[in-house]
């Protein structure tokens, strides 16, 4: 049996405030001092699912508390009444994050990890490590100044994003 994907509608918020989004609910999950807060460790989400949720999310995880925390975080950056907004999800998510940077002509294999197109999406570089690439990244910095090969490493990068819910994980690369 499969289980469906589910998302906030692509349209229903620009770039900039997809950016708010995420940034709010990254710094209301960590406010980068001290200890992880006692709400952090109380709500079913995290870091990263700030960002899932435009890409998709299997809708067995989206419980009642979780579309709730997701359509309040929407109602604060939009400055709306927090009220149940069933309208804003979508079975179809369809947001696709375009790099301006991105040249097509360029095989994957012979690119780079973008981190500033990375560092747009306003998440922590161990998030992005932990969640999402699951890799570390300084040895991957490393060995591209150095102009090793990584072929093999992007083949990785490239299916952790495609396995995240990227629709175009080459966006990444340059």
């Amino acid at each position: 049996m499969t289980n469906r994907l589910i998302a906030l509608k692509a349209e229903a918020l620009t770039d900039a405030h997809r950016r708010l989004f995420i940034d709010n609910f990254a710094r209301m999950l960590y406010s980068g001092t001290g200890s992880t807060s006692n709400f952090a460790r109380q709500v079913p989400v995290s870091e990263s699912d700030s960002l899932r949720v435009f890409l998709g999310m299997p809708e067995a995880e989206l419980d009642d508390r979780r579309r709730r925390i997701f359509e309040a975080m929407y109602a604060y950056v939009l400055d709306l009444p927090v009220v149940p907004r069933p309208e804003l999800w979508t079975d179809t998510p369809a947001w696709c994050p375009v790099n301006p940077r991105r040249n097509h002509d360029r095989p994957i294999e012979s690119c780079q990890l973008d981190f500033e197109f990375v560092d747009t999406f306003g998440l922590r570089r161990t998030i992005w490590e932990k969640e999402i690439l699951f890799a570390t990244l300084g040895p991957i910095t490393t060995k591209a100044k150095q102009g090793g090969d990584l072929s093999a490493t992007n083949l990785r990068l490239y299916m952790a994003l495609a396995l995240f819910g990227f629709q175009d994980p080459s966006q990444f690369f340059v």
